[in-house]
């Protein structure tokens, strides 16, 4: 078996920087940081006390705006939030675990139909990838950003992944104008 030296392996490294390599300076100041166990502690003691006070902060701002997250999880720099009730009241979205309930549902808007009385259900994902786009882009207007569940293969339209990895007063303007919109869609849910 022959193996080439790394050094030689251009192209397999391009990918790992622009230029291909790192230069000596990155690589030195690099190796001394992570040398620096003393440091090493206190940045990461310092990354945890600000990412616990991002999550506490974010889910506190959830829980008083009744919107569901994904609890449970106990690393990483997001959440998984539930804004299924947004998207509208003629939109139920239903996810992989909520198969008997959707069975029950349809049947009763099969009723709802055969009794005359108007159903204002749908079960398409085409109706709620509308509503959920439609959301999404009440959010970017408002200059809040928060990654739509549509790009992670989510199991339903309505979730979003909300960072909390910011400095605190990012993560403030950003729930500020995260209650703006909620506001606003409340509003104009009412009237629909």
């Amino acid at each position: 078996m022959h193996s080439r030296p790394v050094d030689t392996d251009l192209p397999n490294k391009a990918h790992i920087t622009p230029s291909g390599n790192a230069t000596y300076v990155t690589e030195h100041y690099w190796s001394t940081l992570l040398a620096d166990r003393a440091f090493l502690s206190s940045y990461f003691a310092e990354n945890s006390r600000r990412l616990a006070a991002g999550y506490a902060r974010l889910t506190d701002f959830l829980r008083e705006n009744d919107i569901p997250w994904s609890e449970g999880s106990n690393a990483g720099f997001f959440v998984w939030a539930d804004f299924r009730g947004y998207l509208g009241p003629d939109v139920v979205v239903v996810d992989a675990r909520e198969e008997e309930e959707e069975e029950k549902e349809e049947e009763e808007q099969v009723e709802a139909v055969a009794a005359g009385r108007p159903s204002r259900v749908y079960r398409t994902s085409r109706k709620a990838k509308e509503r959920d786009d439609w959301f999404f882009d009440k959010l970017i207007a408002a200059g809040v950003f928060v990654a739509s569940g549509d790009a992670f293969f989510a199991e339903a339209h309505g979730w979003y992944r909300v960072s909390f990895s910011v400095p605190g007063e990012v993560l403030e303007l950003g729930l500020q104008r995260l209650k703006g919109v909620l506001d606003e869609v409340r509003m104009e849910n009412l009237r629909l």
